[in-house]
C-alpha cells in the first residue's frame, strides 16, 4: 500500500477534488481582500484583516467549487486522505468514523483516538455477544472471522488508538511512524481496515446470502439439511 499521489497538493494541475472527490483538473487564483475601496493581495499586507500568509484558491473544473488554501496547506474544506465510511457501516459507527476521518489532518493524536472509539463501537454492535469485554477481547474473537492480514491491523489500530493520547509516555516504534508526518500511510491503513471489517463482516454475507436465496428451493433446503443442527 502507497500514499494517495492524487491527494490535494499545491500547485498542482490534477488532484482529487476535497470538494466532490473527482479526480480532476485544478484552476489556481491568488486571493484578494478589499478594504476602503481600495483591493490587496491578502499575503502583501502581513497580519492586515486578520490575514496573514500567502493565500490562494483552487477551482475544481468538475464542480466548480472552490479550495482555500494557506501556503502549501489546505484550509478549506479539510483535506482527508481516508476514505468515506462503508455504505453497511452501522450508524452509530460512521458517525465516529466520520469524525475521525475529518480531524485526522489536523490531529494525528485525535484521529487515532477516534478510529479506536469507532472501532470499539463497530464490534459492539457487530459482535453483541462478547458482552462488556475489552477492545483487545473482541478483537481476539475476530481472529477466525476475518483475514490474518485484517486481523492484525485491526490489533495495530487499537495499539496505536491507545498509545497516541499518551502525550506523558515515550512514543514506540509504530506510533512514533504515525504521527510522524510521513506516517500517511501507516493511517490510510488503520482506517481501511475498519472499511475492510465492514466488508468481511457486513456487505459480504449480505451480497452472498442474496445469491443463496435465489437458489431454487429444493437444492437450498437439501444444502441446509447436511449442516450440523448448529449451523442452520
Amino acid at each position: 500500500m502507497t500514499g494517495n499521489r492524487n491527494a490535494p497538493a499545491k500547485d498542482e494541475p490534477r488532484f482529487v477534488c476535497p470538494r466532490c472527490e473527482a479526480f480532476a483538473a485544478q484552476t489556481w487564483l491568488e486571493v484578494f481582500y478589499k478594504a476602503f475601496g481600495a483591493s490587496h493581495h491578502v499575503y502583501d499586507t502581513q497580519h492586515s484583516m486578520g490575514f496573514d500568509g500567502d493565500w490562494t484558491m483552487s477551482r475544481c473544473e468538475s464542480c466548480n467549487q472552490m479550495s482555500v488554501w494557506r501556503n502549501d496547506v489546505l484550509m478549506y474544506p479539510s483535506a482527508s486522505l481516508i476514505p468515506p465510511p462503508a455504505n453497511d457501516m452501522p450508524a452509530n459507527a460512521a458517525v465516529l468514523y466520520e469524525e475521525a476521518r475529518q480531524v485526522l489532518p489536523h490531529s494525528r493524536r485525535a484521529g487515532a483516538a477516534l478510529g479506536r472509539a469507532t472501532l470499539e463501537r463497530l464490534l459492539r454492535t457487530l459482535d453483541p455477544e462478547a458482552g462488556k469485554t475489552q477492545l483487545d477481547e473482541r478483537i481476539a474473537r475476530m481472529e477466525s472471522r476475518v483475514s490474518s492480514s485484517l486481523w492484525e491491523l485491526l490489533t495495530v489500530l487499537r495499539h496505536v488508538g491507545n498509545k497516541a493520547v499518551h502525550v506523558d509516555d515515550e512514543a514506540d516504534g509504530l506510533v512514533a511512524i504515525y504521527l510522524d508526518d510521513g506516517g500517511t500511510e501507516l493511517a490510510e491503513a488503520m482506517f481501511e481496515a475498519i472499511n475492510e471489517l465492514v466488508d468481511e463482516l457486513v456487505t459480504k454475507p449480505k451480497r452472498v446470502r442474496g445469491f443463496f436465496e435465489k437458489l431454487p428451493d429444493g437444492v437450498r433446503e437439501s444444502a441446509l439439511s447436511k449442516l450440523p443442527s448448529n449451523k442452520q
